[in-house]
């Protein structure tokens, strides 16, 4: 099932850029279009000023097809990509970096383009169990990356849109980088230290954030420090500031849970005994999952990170164009 947005055309006066009538002549197009299946879309108008826009925010897979667009037709497009898991393992996890964020402005034709949203990715219980990492959001000829899932135990976190934060139980001391993210689209999750023995020395990082690295746990005094998700990319296409694509927190045994990054990064778990699940990743803000800590001895737990929130992707163009 499909539905049209927009209908009428103004021809015999013109409507210049700024969305005001001009004298005869000229003429303007309103661009519309239409979103097979329509539920996946939500429709709504802003006004800059004086110009009218469309803002088209697309939250499941779909094809946008346009029509009445002049050949010089532009739209503002910002794309959000699944978050990645955070880990999960008898202690200590990282958080999942969040999906990738673009941000561009593209040109647009009378003609069809399909949307496929990212999922956020999956929590993998097993020991070590490194977060799924979250899956890609395409449109518009441009690839949001999925953020990199959680490390667990001993590891770093896997690279992605932002990368996962990283773990430090075992030996030897020292520290362990967080995944690395993708260059214009999101940061590095958080690194983990493990300076002191036995395991109060053991740590987690956060997520990356599309607008700022994961948090890194700080040297122990002595403690479990669990560090919190970076912060998404703040964007105002649908007429108010929202952020998108924030990282998990680290989860451990014993300490502070680190805290989700804005943007919907949900928080790790600080277990003293017994299993449990890490907080999720906000669905459509490509939020990281958060990490958690498991029962000892391996393999006799059942916990497991929170998984990544799933993506979007909004496009907002100007109602009327010549």
């Amino acid at each position: 099932m499909s539905a049209r947005y927009g209908s009428r055309t103004r021809s015999g006066e013109a409507v210049s850029d700024s969305g005001r009538r001009g004298g005869a002549g000229g003429g303007t197009t309103e661009v519309t279009f239409t979103a097979s299946p329509a539920p996946a879309v939500n429709t709504s108008t802003v006004t800059i000023g004086t110009t009218e826009f469309i803002v088209a925010d697309v939250l499941a897979s779909t094809t946008l097809t346009f029509a009445g667009t002049p050949a010089t037709a532009t739209a503002e497009v910002f794309i959000v990509a699944g978050g990645g898991a955070g880990g999960s393992s008898y202690n200590p996890t990282g958080g999942g970096g969040g999906g990738g964020v673009i941000e561009d402005y593209v040109p647009i034709t009378a003609t069809s383009y399909p949307i496929v949203i990212g999922a956020g990715g999956s929590a993998v219980p097993s020991y070590p169990g490194i977060g799924g990492n979250g899956n890609n959001t395409t449109g518009f000829s441009l690839t949001a990356i999925g953020g990199g899932g959680g490390g667990a135990y001993n590891s770093s976190g896997n690279p992605g849109g932002s990368g996962g934060g990283a773990a430090k139980q075992s030996s030897p001391l020292g520290v362990t980088v967080g995944g690395s993210g993708t260059t214009n689209q999101g940061h590095q999750g958080g690194w983990a230290i493990k300076d002191v023995t036995p395991d109060v020395g053991n740590t987690a990082g956060g997520g990356g954030g599309a607008g700022g690295e994961g948090q890194g746990t700080t040297r122990l005094v002595p403690g479990r420090n669990h560090a919190g998700g970076g912060y998404g990319r703040l964007t105002k296409i649908k007429g108010s500031y929202a952020y998108y694509g924030g990282g998990g927190g680290g989860g451990g045994w014993w300490g502070d849970s680190g805290p989700g990054g804005a943007g919907g990064g949900g928080s790790g778990v600080i277990l003293s005994s017994g299993p449990g699940t890490g907080n999720s990743g906000q669905q459509y803000t490509g939020g990281g999952g958060g990490g958690t800590a498991n029962t000892w001895p391996a393999g006799a737990f059942s916990g497991t990170g929170g998984a990544g929130g799933s993506g979007r992707l909004i496009v907002r163009f100007k109602r009327f164009q010549a």
